[in-house]
C-alpha cells in the first residue's frame, strides 16, 4: 500500500528525483535547478531545504548518488558539458567536475557498484559513453 508522506515543488519542470543510500537526503533536478531536502522517516516529513542550487540554462534530466552520499552525479541538457560531478557536504554542493559527453539527447546517467565508473546514455540515440572515476 503506498501512502503519501511528503510533498514538494520545484519553481520549474521536475525531471529527475533521487535518494541517497540512507533514505534521509532526496535530490530534485528540472529547469535549471537542483534542490536537496533532509527527510525524517518517523515523522515522514522534509525538516531541512537547501536553498536551490542554480545551473543557469541547464536543465538537470537525471542524478544519482554515490554510494556515500557525498556526491551527486548530474547529466544535464543544454549546456555543452552535460555531466557533472557535485561534492555535498550535507548542506551545499560544489563543483567538482564536468564533462563534454558527447551523447546526443542525454538523458541517463548510472553509476557502476563500486562507483569507479560513470555511464551516461541518450534517449532516443543508442549511443552508450562511460567515464572512469579519478579519486586522486
Amino acid at each position: 500500500t503506498l501512502k503519501t508522506a511528503c510533498n514538494k515543488t520545484l519553481t520549474g519542470q521536475t525531471r529527475a528525483v533521487t535518494w541517497n543510500s540512507y533514505g534521509n537526503f532526496v535530490a530534485l533536478g528540472g529547469s535549471g535547478q537542483i534542490d536537496i531536502s533532509r527527510f525524517d522517516k518517523k515523522t515522514e516529513n522534509y525538516v531541512w531545504n537547501m536553498p536551490s542550487f542554480s545551473l543557469g540554462s541547464a536543465d538537470a534530466i537525471d542524478l544519482k548518488w554515490s554510494e556515500d552520499g557525498r556526491y551527486l552525479f548530474v547529466a544535464l541538457d543544454n549546456v555543452a558539458d552535460n555531466l557533472r560531478v557535485y561534492h555535498f557536504d550535507g548542506k551545499s554542493l560544489t563543483l567538482i567536475s564536468s564533462k563534454t559527453t558527447g551523447v546526443a539527447d542525454q538523458g541517463i546517467v548510472s553509476i557502476s557498484n563500486e562507483q569507479d565508473f560513470i555511464a551516461t546514455a541518450g534517449f532516443s540515440v543508442g549511443t552508450v559513453k562511460c567515464f572512469a572515476v579519478d579519486r586522486a
